[in-house]
């Protein structure tokens, strides 16, 4: 009798079939795993050559390092592509050292000081430009007035004065007044540093700069007028 014979005789394999057959993995033979019938001698004279697939241990039970599944630890094969384990060969576990060094090493927290110190920079910057942004409808009475003087329109300069400034100040001594300024009458630029108001009244303070390269300091003080700022008052200094 042949050891196919055999191998049918005892319910190993059963006629007829091409593929090896058993009735559950964990009654498949250790030294026995075989692909086909045609591989049965071989793989029972060199049991080396067999099929194993290593496992990996884990809480609750093993996975198989073929398919990942999940096998039972007394379980011999793997139930879903029958690779047999072998639990002393272990599959590399899962690298979880460089999450447990991220946990172990947090990034460090910025110093108390520096964000006293951002905080301070961001608070002024703040400070600073809602100062400019609401303090900017000073300027527009005192840019057109220079601006009209440039042009040499003295008439022009003379309407953005305030109601009390023309009552004081008549349009011949206004005229007479930018005449003796040069750096008045032919501006080139103007800067200015300081600018404040309260309530009706506002104060701009700066500096104007003449075509000859000549600096002037100047000093504005407005008044509001029908919502709209005027000037009241002009010295240089």
């Amino acid at each position: 009798m042949g050891l196919l014979d055999v191998l049918r005789k005892i319910g190993v394999i059963r006629y007829g079939t091409y593929k090896g057959t058993y009735t559950s993995a964990r009654d498949m033979p250790d030294e026995l795993f075989m692909e086909n019938v045609y591989d049965a001698k071989k793989d029972l004279l060199h049991p080396s050559q067999s099929k194993t697939a290593g496992t990996e241990k884990m809480e609750g039970g093993m996975f198989c390092s073929q398919c990942g599944t999940q096998i039972p630890q007394d379980a011999k094969y793997c139930p879903k592509c029958g690779a047999q384990t072998s639990p002393g060969q272990q599959a590399a576990a899962p690298d979880v050292s460089g999450g447990m060094a991220a946990a172990m090493n947090p990034k460090k927290k910025m110093a108390l000081w520096k964000k006293l110190l951002l905080g301070t920079a961001a608070f002024l910057v703040l400070v600073i430009g809602s100062a400019l942004y609401f303090t900017s409808d000073l300027l527009v009475p005192i840019d057109a007035q220079l601006a009209a003087l440039r042009s040499g329109d003295v008439r022009g300069a003379y309407e953005q004065t305030a109601s009390a400034f023309k009552q004081a100040t008549s349009y011949e001594q206004f005229a007479a007044f930018v005449a003796a300024y040069p750096s008045l009458s032919k501006n080139k630029e103007a800067s200015f540093s300081e600018r404040s108001w309260e309530g009706s009244q506002g104060h701009v303070k700066g500096t104007l700069t003449d075509a000859s390269g000549g600096v002037l300091p100047v000093e504005f003080r407005l008044v509001k007028e029908n919502d709209q700022w005027k000037i009241l008052g002009i010295n240089l200094k």
